[in-house]
């Protein structure tokens, strides 16, 4: 994944980050790994209503675009959520676990700790 102060590759077709939902369900897709597989996306979810700005990521498998995305939105992410092992879903978890003191972290444990390619 990329460095923290590395900007994110250009997607495919140059797909932005954009945001959707209702106000009780935004959500932000956050288009991460550049070129490689066409490009992957990673989720921001949040209450706009919330006063603490709570947020659930969904496959961060590169934390720096999504780290930078959260503090776009005034987000303080408390849960990050893999939905499978392939590292282009779970390959930043162990970076952004240690970005984001306190996280929680709901994968496996394979998954949880993940930061390179699972065989």
């Amino acid at each position: 994944h990329t460095r923290p102060d590395e900007p994110q590759a250009e997607q495919i077709g140059g797909t932005l980050p954009s945001v959707m939902g209702p106000r009780e369900l935004r959500i932000k897709v956050v288009p991460i790994l550049g070129a490689a597989f066409g490009g992957n996306y990673a989720y921001l979810i949040w209450d706009e209503d919330d006063p603490d700005r709570r947020a659930i990521v969904v496959d961060p498998a590169d934390p720096y675009p999504v780290l930078r995305a959260a503090e776009e939105e005034r987000l303080n992410v408390e849960v990050l959520l893999t939905t499978h092992w392939h590292f282009d879903h779970s390959g930043g978890n162990a970076t952004f676990a240690r970005e984001v003191p306190g996280l929680r972290v709901v994968a496996s444990d394979r998954e949880r700790g993940c930061d390179r390619p699972q065989s």
